[in-house]
């Protein structure tokens, strides 16, 4: 089959059943096989010619043990699904590599096998709900969005067992080398079902010939490069720490060769998300590889009834065939054009921030004295740190009761003094944590996280717990609360900060069978919020700070300009 120049970027071949995706460097072929499953052909630089992609197939020769279940000759040699490059493993097979999702059934049965049902092929890329989404705006009007740049393949499967349906979305861009991918899990059955893992991506390679790169740290010393050579086993990544975390970032990335910037195949991943996530892959017997990547599953269920739906976060892939510069860039491009939503393009103000030289420490006078020195430096914007609201004189108290101390800062006086000498003003919020001595904990302690499940608070950790944001009455009141302060004072820039991991995880106002969606449903919540502060105050700019950062993600990006 020789290609021929068209509009869409995907084609489909009905006779050999081939899917290929293309742009101007890179490809993706999937095949549909005699079986209804998904084979992935190639992956890799662009091909413009599929006449033997067949031959490609990795496949196994027939043998007198393997039934017709498990092997189906199309052609001859054996197609052997337990080792076959799949796009979508099954689980409680025989295939027992990761399978991206799982399901319980209400019978108690983990068999999770999805087989081929229809597929469309379109121009643009659907905004997803609830969730960040590649070129969708904050506030969402249309059903797709880039339909100049991007085609997405839409491919419907049904479970063997169930009538729960997976959609699998491919996009491809055509000014960039990206891949993004996600699944959406829908139960038309009249039974409940538990997903108990919901990844956005598989991708099985036919060579396992590659350096792994990720990036590891800790508080201050986030994101050190760690290079090691793809091995025998399962190698994993994640953070379970209900954020992205400074520990391990979910960029990665595989390289044919340890460093090398300007040639060689080189392949990015990263994740529109701001949760918990894990990548896991593994280098087979046969000497491929299997990549799954998307939420972490550690104490992840997600119930789903009739007609309930489940989407994940898009998984995003950048090729290069030429080093990693490329690959570096192409994701740059992206994140400036295709994820931000604040696309503003003035230069940026020069910030002074209260933090380092005044801590909880400063009144009107000092922060004036602070002011005016540093407008003599140039500086542009001043940025009130933790400190001002509630009783706070230390890091004990008053999370949750955002009302200014006017006992120690006026700040009525102090940003009209700013004004006078021609700065703008800024301020901290921790919006998700709520301390434990304070008014909001008083007298609503069920709005922490984890209220119900541990009376002592033997988890308390900075002398504060998280607010329960999957919780919309706490979203909400949160939402008031930090509207109060920026309708009354010229606010600016808002440093948004998140100073401690996610401990508790149990809901206090939902049942016991939907306790394991907490972690997934608190990022919403963090999403909700966000989308609802950045619609009211469009003008004001704002940091994504998470003790540094811990959130260095695409998810917060999405919404923040800087971190």
């Amino acid at each position: 089959m020789i290609l021929e120049k068209e509009q869409l970027m995907i084609h489909f071949d009905s006779e050999d059943n081939i899917f290929h995706l293309f742009n101007r460097d890179v490809s993706y072929v999937i095949h549909l096989n005699g079986f209804g499953r998904l084979e992935t052909l190639y992956f890799g630089e662009k091909l413009n010619d599929l006449t033997d992609i067949l031959k490609s197939r990795i496949v196994y020769q027939d043998n007198a043990y393997l039934d017709k279940k498990m092997s189906i000759m199309t052609p001859s040699p054996a197609y052997f699904y337990p080792e076959s490059l799949q796009e979508i493993s099954s689980h409680a097979q025989a295939d027992k590599r990761d399978a991206p999702i799982i399901i319980q059934h209400e019978n108690g049965s983990y068999l999770t096998d999805f087989e081929y049902v229809k597929h469309k092929i379109y121009h643009g890329i659907k905004p997803l709900d609830a969730l960040p989404s590649l070129d969708a705006p904050l506030e969402r009007k249309e059903t797709l969005y880039n339909k100049e740049n991007v085609d997405t393949l839409e491919i419907l499967l049904k479970d063997i067992t169930a009538n729960v349906y997976l959609y699998e979305y491919i996009s491809i861009y055509r000014d960039k080398d990206i891949i993004a991918k996600s699944f959406k899990i829908e139960n038309k059955s009249k039974k409940k079902i538990r997903l108990l893992r919901a990844m956005s991506m598989q991708l099985d390679l036919p060579s396992s010939d590659y350096y792994f790169h990720h990036f590891s740290g800790a508080w201050a010393r986030e994101r050190q490069e760690e290079i090691n050579l793809v091995h025998d086993g399962v190698q994993e990544i994640s953070s379970n720490r209900g954020k992205s975390s400074h520990q391990e970032n979910p960029f990665f990335f595989l390289s044919k060769e340890e460093n090398n910037y300007v040639s060689g195949e080189c392949i990015g991943f990263n994740l529109l998300y701001s949760g918990n996530w894990k990548m896991r892959m593994e280098k087979t017997m046969y000497g491929t590889l299997h990549l799954v990547y998307g939420l972490n599953d550690e104490d992840f269920a997600f119930l789903l009834g009739k007609n309930e739906s489940f989407q994940t976060p898009q998984a995003i892939i950048s090729y290069s065939s030429h080093g990693i510069d490329k690959m570096s860039q192409t994701f740059h491009s992206l994140i400036k054009e295709d994820i931000q939503t604040d696309k503003r393009k003035n230069i940026r103000p020069l910030i002074f921030n209260s933090w380092e030289g005044t801590y909880f420490q400063f009144s009107t006078d000092s922060l004036i004295a602070y002011s005016d020195e540093a407008r003599k430096l140039g500086v542009d914007l001043f940025v009130l740190d933790d400190g001002w609201f509630g009783k706070r004189e230390n890091d004990s108290s008053s999370l949750g009761d955002w009302t200014v101390n006017s006992s120690k800062v006026d700040l009525h006086r102090f940003t009209k003094h700013l004004e006078e000498i021609g700065m703008e003003f800024g301020i901290w919020f921790e919006p998700e944590m709520v301390s434990s001595d304070s008014d909001l904990f008083r007298e609503h302690p069920e709005y922490a996280l984890g209220y119900n499940e541990n009376k002592d608070w033997s988890s308390l950790e900075r002398h504060q717990l998280l607010l329960d944001f999957s919780n919309d009455d706490v979203v909400d009141y949160v939402f008031q609360s930090m509207s109060k302060i920026l309708d009354e004072y010229p606010v600016k820039y808002i440093k948004w900060d998140h100073n401690r991991n996610m401990a508790e995880h149990f809901f206090s106002f939902l049942s016991v069978e939907k306790q394991g969606e907490v972690y997934h449903r608190n990022t919403l919540g963090y999403y909700k919020l966000l989308t609802k502060l950045r619609l009211k105050y469009p003008d004001i700019l704002f940091e994504g700070c998470s003790a540094g950062g811990a959130r260095f993600d695409l998810g917060t990006l999405y919404f923040v300009p800087q971190i």
